[in-house]
């Protein structure tokens, strides 16, 4: 599955970054509407495959391990 890099924001303003696997950028955008976020960037990566679920909103800047 491909993975995008993604940035957004919540209804306050506060903006996110995050990686997410998904067949496709329109699947990302729809998780992050569903979650409440507006979505601002969503990016394919060509990096190599990582697996890490939906990030924590919590954090500033959300990441995962390869």
């Amino acid at each position: 599955m491909p993975v995008f890099v993604y940035k957004a924001a919540d209804r306050r303003g506060q903006t996110i970054d995050g990686v997410m696997d998904a067949p496709d950028a329109r699947a990302v955008v729809e998780r992050l509407q569903k979650d409440a976020y507006y979505p601002i960037k969503v990016t394919a990566t060509a990096s190599a495959r990582r697996s890490c679920g939906w990030a924590a909103r919590a954090s500033a800047r959300a990441t995962c391990s390869p």
